[in-house]
């Protein structure tokens, strides 16, 4: 089970991966050997939920991944021109970068309840960011 729970990892994106692992496989170990203390019963639902949640996770963290790296592509675009002052499209983004750290650090330090208040809180810096985004008028043409 734990040379699987490793391999799973390693479908995470490489970043989420590089920050997270080693402390998932930890925590994994240690659940693990107290779920086999219990008996085979608790031990094959914790398996069972754990390969879940690990895939679960994986998916999640791969949309995150290609929604952020779309929404950058897409304002770095030249064929968008600044109508509003490019300093608070940088504010935004700055924001929702100290946002998502916040909320990494709030998932590592298991504090969920500090982490879904982050996450609403990106949600709407990031609904800021692309009303910032929309309202930029293209480039005249000439």
């Amino acid at each position: 089970m734990t040379s699987l729970y490793h391999l799973l990892l390693r479908l995470y994106p490489a970043e989420y991966h590089n920050l997270f692992a080693p402390e998932m496989a930890a925590v994994h170990a240690r659940a693990y050997a107290e779920q086999r203390q219990r008996g085979w019963g608790p031990l094959l639902a914790y398996t069972a939920i754990e390969l879940c949640g690990v895939l679960a996770g994986v998916l999640r963290e791969w949309v995150a991944k290609a929604a952020t790296d779309s929404e950058y592509l897409a304002a770095s675009s030249p064929a968008t021109s600044i109508a509003p002052p490019q300093t608070e499209i940088e504010r935004c983004r700055t924001e929702l970068d100290a946002l998502v750290q916040k909320m990494v650090h709030a998932i590592a330090h298991h504090d969920f309840d500090g982490a879904r208040r982050y996450a609403n809180e990106e949600s709407r810096e990031r609904e800021r960011l692309r009303r910032l985004l929309a309202t930029q008028a293209p480039e005249p043409r000439r």
